[in-house]
């Protein structure tokens, strides 16, 4: 199973999404693929593949380690990265704590210790293809061009555990456990 745990957004957070790519000049747009709204989240820590057998497991230490969430967040102004990413910045008091204790049950579960820095974000789209220096150039400063979106600060009760699978071709997300909030 590939795993990964991660934030569910609200609608408000969706529409931002759409309205900040509408917002983009045709050309950016035309270089870009939006994430469908029903795969839009934050991720919080990526687990990968994983046994089967240990999701129980996994989802106990979430519950121990995690337990209840109580934090407000907004969402931040866009940027790019990896010269194939698109986002809008995610912000809330609390955030790093919840990525450690988040670590922390997952290492508790057995897995390996991240090595990756978490940088809070929404991933709204990504590039179609390859880009040379100047395309890439002119993406991005059309993104960071981009006023920042309202800030609609929502209340985060829980994390989730997500599976993601390929059905027909297609890539879905299935939420497999929610933490007690």
């Amino acid at each position: 199973m590939r795993l990964f745990i991660a934030l569910d957004v609200p609608d408000a957070w969706r529409e931002a999404a759409r309205d900040a790519l509408d917002a983009l000049p045709a050309e950016a747009r035309a270089a870009l693929r939006a994430v469908p709204a029903e795969r839009l989240h934050v991720t919080l820590r990526f687990i990968g593949e994983y046994p089967e057998g240990g999701v129980t497991r996994l989802e106990q230490a979430l519950d121990e380690q995690v337990g209840a969430v109580d934090l407000q967040m907004a969402l931040g102004r866009a940027g790019t990265f990896g010269r194939s990413v698109v986002w809008l910045g995610v912000e809330g008091d609390g955030l790093a704590g919840l990525v450690a204790r988040v670590e922390q049950a997952v290492r508790a579960a057995g897995v390996a210790a991240s090595e990756e820095r978490f940088s809070g974000h929404l991933t709204i789209a990504r590039t179609r293809g390859r880009m040379d220096a100047r395309q890439w150039n002119a993406l991005d400063a059309a993104v960071r061009a981009l006023p920042a979106p309202p800030r609609s600060p929502v209340h985060v009760r829980s994390v989730v555990l997500f599976e993601s699978a390929s059905e027909g071709g297609a890539l879905v997300y299935r939420a497999l456990h929610r933490t007690v909030g």
